[in-house]
């Protein structure tokens, strides 16, 4: 995941490097996962696993 220091009570967070690609898509789809599903407007979790399908391989 992206990575971030904790030093004395305060974050500090870290350049995206290549291999936080995988992690970072990742957190991504959980949170489209979490908030975009939406019967009202018809957006299902198919839809969204439909968009991450080709980032990540499950």
């Amino acid at each position: 995941m992206a990575r971030a220091e904790i030093k004395n009570g305060g974050i500090k967070i870290l350049k995206v490097t290549p291999e936080d690609v995988r992690e970072v898509t990742e957190l991504l789809y959980m949170t489209w996962l979490a908030t975009y599903p939406n019967e009202e407007h018809g957006i299902t979790t198919d839809d969204i696993e439909d968009r991450f399908k080709d980032s990540l391989c499950r």
